[in-house]
Formats: C-alpha cells, sequence, structure tokens
C-alpha cells in the first residue's frame, strides 16, 4: 500500500486576523506605556501624579491591558482615572491596526502619520522602526 499524502492546511494573508493594537501595547515598558498614554489620548487627563504612580507601580503595557478599574484603584490612582484608563485599556484591546502597506498614497501615509501624531521624515519615531 502507498501512503497517501494530505495536503497541509495554508493560511492566505485575508484569513489572518487583522493586529490589534493590544499585540503593540502588551510589548511596552513603563515609558513606552506612559508616552503612549500622554500621546495617544488627550481624553485620558492623566496628571503627573498619575503617572507617577503608573512608574512607582511598575505598570508595563501587559499590566494594562490586564488592569480593571479595581485594580487602577488598588494600584493608588483616584477616580477619573481610574475609570478612563479602564474604558482606554478596552478601546486598546479591541483596536485593529491599519497596516502602513495598506496606503495607496503617499496622503494616506500622511494621514496615518498625522494621526498618530508622527512627522512626514520622523519615521524612527514609530517604535518599531527604532
Amino acid at each position: 500500500m502507498s501512503e497517501q499524502s494530505t495536503p497541509t492546511s495554508t493560511t492566505t494573508s485575508s484569513e489572518k486576523s487583522a493586529p490589534t493594537l493590544a499585540k503593540v501595547v502588551q510589548k511596552y515598558d513603563i515609558e513606552q506605556l506612559i508616552n503612549f498614554l500622554c500621546g495617544e489620548n488627550d481624553d485620558l487627563k492623566l496628571d503627573k501624579d498619575d503617572l507617577k504612580i503608573i512608574c512607582e507601580e511598575k505598570i508595563t503595557g501587559h499590566v494594562f491591558l490586564n488592569s480593571t478599574k479595581q485594580d487602577f484603584i488598588d494600584y493608588g490612582l483616584k477616580g477619573g482615572p481610574t475609570k478612563s484608563l479602564a474604558d482606554f485599556a478596552k478601546e486598546v484591546k479591541e483596536k485593529i491596526l491599519k497596516s502602513f502597506s495598506s496606503c495607496k498614497t503617499k496622503q494616506e501615509v500622511k494621514e496615518v502619520f498625522n494621526k498618530f501624531r508622527y512627522r512626514d521624515a520622523d519615521i524612527t519615531s514609530i517604535l518599531p522602526f527604532k
């Protein structure tokens, strides 16, 4: 008897799930997380005391994404920032990233750069390009 070979399963890029922002944020160290929280979302309104607590409690991207409102309270943050951070962590987990390679024109690339507050010529300020 001859053995029949079974075809291997291949996955096309369209079948793969799109990367989420959480996959990027979970790798952040404390400093990168603080830069992300301060730069990405003006609505958080974190002050120096809040950022100091994040540093002192050694909250990394992974810890941030897995923290609840109660966790943020336990870290020593006040009510307003705890709700904002918990809600923002949930948003980050759900946000699908748009690939720069999906941009078809220079204008689309500029729009993505502007959205994330990157200067056109400063690609090295984007963490994956450092």
